[in-house]
C-alpha cells in the first residue's frame, strides 16, 4: 500500500531529499512550504483526511535573545509556528484514526534542551514537544503514533544553524560528526514508514549523541 506523506515547513533541500527517501519506501510526498492560515487552512481541511504521514518542520531558529522579545513578536512567532500547524495536524488526525494508521513527526530545535539563548525557538520547541506527547497518549490506541526529532546542526541547511546556537555547538561538540539533509531525510522516513514508526511519544535527539 502506498502511503501518503505531507511535509509542512522545512526547506527546498529537505523536500528534495525527502521526496527521494519516501519514494524508496513506497510513499508519495506532498510539500507545503509553510503553515496555512485563513481560507487556505479551511480548504486544506477537506483534503487533510487523506494524509497518512505528517512531517511538521518547526525547528527554524529566530535568533531572538530574551531582551529583544516583545509580546507582539512572541505572539506572531507562536501563531506562525504552532497555532496554524496544530490546526493542520488536527485536520489530518481524523483520517488517520479512521484508517487506524498514522504517523506524526515534528522536527523541533535542540536549543530548548541545550540551553542556548534563542528564546523563541526554545519556547516553541518545548510547546510542540508537549503537544506531540499529548497526541501520542490520545491516539496510540487508534494506531496513530507521534514523535519529535530534536534537531541540532545540519551541515548543509543554513536555516537551522542559528547565529546564537552555532558557537554553542562548536564549544560543546567540537568532535561531532556533522549531519547533512540526506541523513535527516533518511531518519524521518525510517521513523514514519518502518517498524521504528511504532515508537510513540518520544523526543529523539538528532545532533550527534546528546542525551535529553
Amino acid at each position: 500500500m502506498t502511503r501518503r506523506a505531507l511535509c509542512v515547513g522545512g526547506s527546498p533541500g529537505l523536500h528534495t531529499e525527502l521526496e527521494k527517501a519516501f519514494a524508496s519506501a513506497d510513499a508519495t510526498l506532498r510539500v507545503i512550504p509553510d503553515a496555512l492560515t485563513g481560507k487556505e487552512l479551511e480548504d486544506f481541511r477537506e483534503a487533510a483526511e487523506e494524509v497518512d504521514i505528517f512531517v511538521w518542520a518547526v525547528m527554524q531558529p529566530s535568533d531572538a535573545r530574551f531582551e529583544t522579545v516583545t509580546q507582539e513578536t512572541f505572539q506572531a512567532y507562536l501563531d506562525r509556528t504552532v497555532y496554524s500547524m496544530v490546526q493542520m495536524v488536527q485536520g489530518c488526525l481524523n483520517g488517520m484514526e479512521r484508517r487506524r494508521w498514522g504517523r506524526l513527526l515534528a522536527l523541533t530545535n535542540m536549543s530548548g534542551h541545550l540551553g542556548d539563548e534563542d528564546i523563541l525557538a526554545s519556547t516553541v520547541s518545548g510547546a510542540v514537544e508537549g503537544y506531540v506527547k499529548s497526541v501520542a497518549r490520545e491516539t496510540a490506541r487508534k494506531g496513530v503514533t507521534a514523535n519529535a526529532l530534536a534537531i541540532g546542526r545540519i551541515e548543509d541547511w543554513d536555516a537551522v544553524n542559528s547565529k546564537i546556537s552555532v558557537p554553542f555547538y562548536e564549544l560543546y561538540f567540537p568532535f561531532r560528526e556533522p549531519f547533512v539533509l540526506a541523513d535527516l531525510a533518511q531518519q524521518i522516513v525510517e521513523l514514519t514508514t518502518s517498524k521504528a514508526g511504532k515508537l510513540n511519544g518520544q523526543i529523539i535527539p538528532f545532533d550527534g549523541g546528546t542525551m535529553l
